[in-house]
């Protein structure tokens, strides 16, 4: 199985991050099915301890 995910929705979430909210993307299947991925990024003690990151460019 080959799973492309769209680069352009998990770039701009990685530059809202730190973030409450997750980023789902729903994947099509053979046979009519949907396959769910959930990406949730906890940024907490990263952030404490590191500081914010700086955009990417």
């Amino acid at each position: 199985m080959h799973l492309a995910l769209p680069r352009d929705l998990l770039e701009s979430y990685a530059q809202r991050l730190p973030c409450r909210d997750a980023l789902v993307i729903r994947l099509p299947l053979d046979g009519g099915d949907m396959l769910q991925v959930d990406f949730e990024v906890d940024v907490r003690d990263s952030v404490r301890s590191r500081g914010h990151r700086a955009p990417v460019t």
